[in-house]
């Protein structure tokens, strides 16, 4: 989409208004007057948008062009517009112009003339005009209501919800006076990053909610074009807004402090939203996912229906409570039973069982030079599907740093792999085991070296420490119990 910049708006010009009325007198029953009659006034204006600023493609849109991302603002037939006066009651009402027919427009859409039918209009007074009269309703208190709450996220819906609004127009008597419509709203166009910036995650969000200052909206989906539309009040800075996100698994939140969104004015914002811990159950996942700091993961994966990859965000400690994941050994899924992007810890809790799906690849993945550190209460029976390690590398994939301090593992290696350590002829980092675990068991897979250290077919490997004591472990399988 082309980008679109800071949009002016139309001014609307006013020009002349002849006005036709009956008196009480006009109407004599039974040789006397009737009781006072309403005071029926018909006032016909020309009004024009600024051809200037339509010229340099600068106004905001009631009306979007798809094919070339563009917006104009532009009479059609069928608008009207709603004008706002007081009656001799001093009450606010407000008239709807006739509908537009294509006589009434002129100029290529920035100018019509336009008729509205007052009844008992004050003799002097203030008016507001409104375009188009479809958007707006007029409350018990006099206050013009436009229904921006809900919105859908998209260009069109923001254009459903664009209006162009004067509160300086005066009559006195049946004259109306010179009037400049602006528009009342921004727009902005929302992208959404993860917290590092390095994925985009605005086609994932189904929902979202915007607070700024005493203004609610809720934002249901986003546009084809990978936006999120927004269209809101103006801002000035003195309150923040809180934007909160969520993609059907986890909410996103971001706090804009100072921000100005100005009336009248488009603005594209990029914004990298911070995920919230949350318990994800990995029996009713809608797709692949990523851990993040704080996550607690448990449930079954379904793996015959649910192929997903799961990973742990960099950085982040993620419990695993209950979780069982036996990876189907197919080429169509090329990844472990849980990935680590990065530095991760993992907290057991309860039984935990995590088998690798493509065989080449580990029951868990620990990223060369990153480091995997697995603490808690809980047990862990970790595998591969062939040839990877139970924790650590796979196929020729080399693998970080393991350092285990609590818990009740087994880990069970592949062909060529060690249980916790290298898989099939690939280098691995350093691998640490405190006396603070509860328990752990290492099985090396056919034809590999190690149960815990380097993988066959010349895999290589850091320093191995098991309870302060230096050297890989051969022995197949091997308890470590302190």
């Amino acid at each position: 989409m082309k980008t679109m910049k800071y949009l002016s708006i139309a001014a609307l010009a006013v020009v002349g208004a002849v006005v036709t009325g009956c008196s009480s007198d006009d109407n004599i029953a039974d040789g006397s007057q009737s009781a006072t009659q309403d005071n029926i006034v018909t006032v016909t204006t020309t009004v024009g948008f600024d051809e200037g600023a339509q010229a340099r493609g600068t106004t905001r849109a009631l009306r979007i062009d798809y094919e070339n991302r563009k917006a104009d603002k532009t009479f059609a037939v069928g608008d009207q517009v709603a004008l706002v006066y007081e009656n001799t009651s001093e009450k606010k009402v407000m008239a709807v112009s006739e509908a537009l027919t294509a006589e009434d427009i002129s100029a290529e859409g920035n100018s019509a003339t336009l008729t509205f039918t007052l009844t008992n209009p004050k003799n002097s007074q203030t008016v507001e005009y409104f375009y188009p009269a479809s958007l707006v309703s007029l409350n018990e208190n006099g206050n013009i209501v436009v229904p921006i709450a809900t919105q859908d996220g998209t260009l069109a819906d923001v254009a459903s919800h664009d209006y162009a609004c004067c509160n300086t127009g005066s009559m006195s008597g049946t004259t109306l006076s010179p009037v400049t419509l602006e528009n009342k709203f921004a727009i902005v166009a929302f992208t959404l990053k993860d917290a590092d910036g390095t994925h985009d995650i605005t086609s994932t969000i189904t929902g979202m909610t915007i607070k700024a200052g005493s203004e609610n909206y809720t934002v249901k989906g986003h546009d084809t074009d990978g936006r999120i539309y927004v269209i809101m009040r103006p801002t000035d800075g003195t309150h923040d807004i809180t934007i909160t996100a969520n993609d059907g698994i986890r909410d996103y939140t971001k706090t804009l402090t100072g921000k100005t969104y100005a009336a009248n004015n488009f603005y594209q914002q990029g914004l990298r939203m911070t995920p919230q811990s949350t318990t994800l159950n990995l029996v009713s996942l809608p797709g692949s996912i990523t851990a993040q700091d704080g996550d607690v993961l448990t449930g079954t994966l379904n793996v015959e229906y649910d192929k997903y990859m799961i990973s742990i965000a960099d950085g982040a400690t993620v419990t695993l409570n209950g979780v069982t994941i036996n990876g189907a050994n197919s080429s169509s899924y090329h990844w472990a039973g849980i990935t680590c992007l990065g530095d991760a810890t993992i907290i057991l809790s309860g039984t935990n069982t995590v088998k690798g799906f493509y065989q080449d690849y580990p029951g868990i993945y620990v990223p060369s030079d990153k480091t995997l550190t697995i603490r808690g209460r809980g047990s862990l029976d970790a595998s591969s599907n062939g040839a990877g390690a139970g924790i650590g590398g796979g196929f020729n994939l080399a693998c970080g740093n393991i350092r285990i301090e609590g818990g009740t593992i087994t880990a069970t290696g592949g062909a060529y792999s060690a249980g916790i350590g290298g898989g099939n002829g690939a280098a691995c980092g350093d691998i640490t085991i405190t006396n603070t675990v509860t328990k752990v068991t290492a099985t090396k897979g056919e034809n590999a070296t190690n149960s815990i250290g380097a993988g066959g077919n010349d895999g290589r490997v850091g320093t191995v420490t098991i309870g302060g004591v230096t050297g890989a472990i051969t022995d197949s399988p091997y308890t470590y119990q302190p």
